[in-house]
């Protein structure tokens, strides 16, 4: 019994397409499936039937007031949901005659394995840590993707976080693995350590770097706020940051602001450092950039 058509529809109507189809392009297919398991474990025939919502129903009514409680719970305090099908009750696969073009190819992706880059797993990591350590609660590692698409993000600001939180620009460590004649392509020409990702937006002493992030930040309290201390962590997750008012509360305006000035601001020191490594004498310092250019 159920007020909810999406359940009711789901179980008794499109379940024989959306197996066919492999769960492909199915919301909460992971849940479904889960529920569908369950059920085909039950020997006798099941039914369902939909009642109309808050219309004095003991059952119904009390499963809103459930499902509202749960609702309202913190990350922290909400129990981990069970998706783990015994094999015999989950239906694999998918009917090739009901498939299009491109939900073949999505759930071919979805089949194949990728192996994770242990450099990206670190990264990922370091950037859920300080996110926690701002906003008081982890985030789970798929927010961190969604958000580096926010509107308010250009595409080719996130084309770079991307890159950069799976570690895949040919810097640091790249250019030494290829050998020692390359080693000096891996090597910051003034710090004279590994170039990597963090040491160009965080740790690097070529002007520049410093410079923007002093702009920002001069900018950023010129609002009123408080500085939150460019880590590497914080760089790459500037777009899960949040920003409260007095009262605790999320400051939406402030939040936005602070997201597209620390996007623009790493891109910039990105743009800036691929500028003088590739179009200038990377090796003259006279030809670096100045404060003044910057």
């Amino acid at each position: 019994m159920s007020d909810s058509k999406y359940v009711i529809e789901g179980l008794c109507v499109h379940l024989r397409r959306w197996e066919d189809r492999g769960w492909v392009d199915v919301p909460n297919s992971e849940l479904w499936r889960a529920t569908i398991a369950i059920l085909r474990q039950h020997g006798a025939p099941i039914f369902f039937k939909w009642v109309k919502g808050h219309n004095g129903d003991i059952g119904n009514e009390g499963a809103d007031i459930l499902a509202g409680e749960g609702a309202m719970l913190d990350i922290g305090q909400a129990l981990p949901v069970d998706t783990d099908i015994e094999h015999e009750f989950d239906v694999v696969g998918a009917r090739l005659s009901r498939l299009t073009q491109s939900q073949a190819y999505k759930l071919v992706l979805t089949r194949t394995e990728v192996k994770e880059r242990q450099s990206a797993r670190i990264t990922i990591q370091r950037v859920m840590a300080s996110i926690k350590e701002v906003n008081g609660v982890e985030p789970i590692e798929d927010r961190i993707w969604t958000a580096i698409r926010h509107k308010d993000i250009s595409k080719p600001i996130r084309g770079f976080l991307w890159k950069a939180l799976q570690n895949t620009f040919k810097i640091g460590s790249f250019w030494e693995h290829l050998g020692p004649q390359y080693a000096t392509r891996g090597e910051c020409p003034y710090c004279k350590v590994t170039e990597t990702m963090e040491h160009i937006l965080v740790d690097c002493l070529i002007e520049g770097r410093n410079t923007l992030w002093q702009m920002t930040q001069n900018l950023w309290e010129r609002k009123g706020k408080e500085w939150i201390e460019p880590t590497y962590g914080v760089a790459l997750g500037a777009t899960l940051i949040q920003i409260r008012n007095s009262k605790s509360d999320v400051d939406r305006g402030a939040t936005r602001l602070y997201r597209i000035l620390m996007t623009e601001t790493v891109h910039l020191i990105w743009k800036i450092r691929c500028q003088r490594r590739m179009q200038r004498d990377d090796t003259d310092p006279t030809t670096w950039h100045t404060n003044e250019e910057v």
